[in-house]
């Protein structure tokens, strides 16, 4: 929910501060890797490579603008997907 009112609270400062659209899209990343800290401190610890991941993609997102929205969707997707395939797969696995 925090990261929800992060991201809209974002889009509404570009919009006071008169900046492009998703010129500090970098911060998405930085409020997913947030995410995924509190993740794997409640969960399991492997959620911290996701957190590193969306941390490193803020970073690269700031270098390359031009790909900065793809790679975020892609690292998000990736770091979604991942850890759920795994624990699809145990459920699978200790199902009769």
């Amino acid at each position: 929910m925090a990261s929800t009112i992060g991201s809209i609270s974002l889009f509404g400062d570009e919009l006071l501060l008169k900046l492009p659209v998703l010129s500090l899209s970098p911060v998405l990343a930085v409020l997913g890797g947030m995410v995924f800290l509190v993740k794997a401190g409640m969960l399991s610890g492997s959620f911290y490579f996701s957190a590193a991941a969306c941390f490193a993609t803020a970073v690269l997102m700031a270098l390359f603008p031009s790909i900065g929205l793809f790679l975020f969707g892609f690292v998000s997707a990736a770091c979604f997907f991942i850890p759920g395939l795994k624990y699809y797969r145990q459920r699978r696995q200790s199902q009769p």
